[in-house]
């Protein structure tokens, strides 16, 4: 293997994990954001599940981040999956922002 090839696995085994903290990081957010009455869940399928409880949500958001970083490391060598890893943290990037946001300015 390459010295370039394993800088680019690096590079996009990184991009992945930043993508599952990110994703820890708006789950605790949203949960702080909901407990303190700042902000309610905007995504309706993840809505439906919060109405069961905090761990059915905690499950389900959490098996679909999986989900998703396990289809992106599959098809890490593809053009459409590096584009959806980059694209992917920058949503989240912006949604945690969001959060930031929320909380200094309601709490």
């Amino acid at each position: 293997m390459t010295a370039m090839k394993k800088e680019s696995d690096s590079f996009w085994k990184y991009s992945i994990l930043s993508l599952c903290i990110l994703s820890i990081l708006d789950l605790e957010l949203t949960i702080y954001e909901l407990e303190t009455g700042i902000a309610y869940e905007y995504n309706a399928i993840l809505a439906n599940f919060l109405e069961l409880g905090y761990l059915p949500f905690i499950l389900f958001k959490t098996n679909v981040t999986l989900l998703a970083c396990a289809i992106f490391w599959l098809g890490k060598d593809k053009v459409l999956a590096k584009m959806g890893i980059l694209w992917c943290n920058f949503v989240y990037f912006l949604i945690f922002l969001y959060h930031i946001c929320g909380i200094l300015l309601y709490a």
